[in-house]
């Protein structure tokens, strides 16, 4: 091969490299809220025996990150978490496991984390849950609302899909996770659920079509 031809070669590849590399999402976080509340009833107990919960109001800011246990002397331990970054939102919680008892357990369980954001850029949103245990995957739902208002469920009870992914254009989006239930269970019984969205993500984007990158250079002789 000519040095003409091999430099040719190396002048396309580096343009097509520069062309289609990712350009750099940009999201800013309009609002962030969220909350938990959990707590449990042994048998016919009047009281609960184990509880935790944290809240993050609008007012308070466009970020937390949120982590509580169980007291020593619960009947059930615990561990929750919730996170909202320029990146994207998490959920996690566990129950550790119970092997055994004489009375079920009175399990309660109401957690949401919404963020407003807005893309300047498109954007690629994805969503992924991982959870087992009593409360079912399908009751952790990521809803996606779209700038006229209208909505789409991105995880629901409805599809028994545990990821999603959508490619938005720019524009002023609130995504919202929410898990509740209220229910009886006896022994054996745990918990472990994550819920993770991620707005990050850019979209590959190229300023020239294959045919303009061609007619940009002639043939070295």
């Amino acid at each position: 091969m000519s040095i003409s031809r091999i430099i040719l070669s190396a002048a396309l590849a580096a343009m097509l490299g520069f062309l289609f590399l990712p350009v750099a999402a940009e999201v800013e976080v309009l609002e962030a809220q969220g909350h938990l509340e959990f707590w449990v009833v042994y048998g016919s107990s009047h009281g609960p025996c184990a509880g935790a919960s944290w809240s993050h109001e609008v007012a308070e800011g466009t970020t937390f990150d949120l982590q509580t246990t169980s007291s020593d002397e619960s009947c059930i331990e615990s561990i929750w978490s919730g996170r909202c970054d320029a990146g994207g939102l998490l959920y996690s919680g566990e129950l550790l496991p119970v092997p055994e008892s004489q009375l079920g357990w009175w399990l309660h369980l109401d957690s949401q984390i919404s963020a407003l954001i807005q893309l300047t850029t498109p954007t690629r949103v994805s969503a992924i849950r991982t959870v087992e245990g009593v409360f079912s995957p399908e009751l952790h739902t990521v809803i996606l609302t779209f700038p006229d208002g209208t909505t789409e469920v991105l995880l629901g009870s409805n599809s028994p899909a545990d990821s999603a992914e959508r490619f938005l254009n720019a524009g002023i989006y609130r995504i919202t996770f929410s898990v509740a239930s209220g229910s009886q269970w006896p022994a054996p019984l745990s918990y472990t659920g994550i819920v993770e969205v991620n707005w990050d993500h850019p979209v590959e984007q190229s300023t020239m079509t294959w045919g303009e990158v061609k007619s940009s250079y002639r043939p070295l002789r």
